[in-house]
Parts: C-alpha cells; structure tokens; sequence
C-alpha cells in the first residue's frame, strides 16, 4: 500500500489518497478521498487507517505500508497509541 494525504492550509482543505499492488508490481486498486478540513497530519493518518481497514476487509493479511509522514509511521510503532 502507498498512501498519502496533504493538506491546504494549517488547517486547511485535506484530501488524501492511496494504492495497493501485488509483489510483482500489478495494480490491485486505489481510493481518493476528500477529507473536509483537517492538519496535513490528520490527512496522513486517516488515509493509512482507510487503506489498512479496505486491506482488512479484500483479507490482505500480509501488507507492507509506505508512507511519506514519519510522524504517522511512529505513531503506527507505538502500541500504546494504536492497539495492534
């Protein structure tokens, strides 16, 4: 999965957007999605969740996640934060 969302403004208009390939490089399938207003890093994070729950749901259960937010990467290592 590859994922990012962006942000114009602080806070500002999000939208985000994300898309999943095979291990040989196919395109599975991708989502766009408009956020209303948010922080860039609030974009970040809900498009990771949204790509983690469409993964969760076609029962990809092995994923490698790509991300460009090194806060939302850390927060996702944090298993205080995120229960899993």
């Amino acid at each position: 999965m590859n994922t990012d969302g962006a942000g114009r403004g602080s806070p500002g208009i999000a939208v985000s957007a994300g898309l999943f390939r095979d291990d040989q490089g196919n395109f599975l399938g991708g989502f766009a999605l408009h956020l209303g207003v948010l922080f860039s890093f609030s974009a970040e994070l809900m498009v990771v969740v949204k790509a983690i729950d469409i993964a969760r749901h076609r029962h990809w259960n092995s994923i490698w996640l790509e991300s460009d937010s090194m806060l939302v990467i850390a927060a996702l290592k944090n298993s205080s934060l995120v229960p899993w």
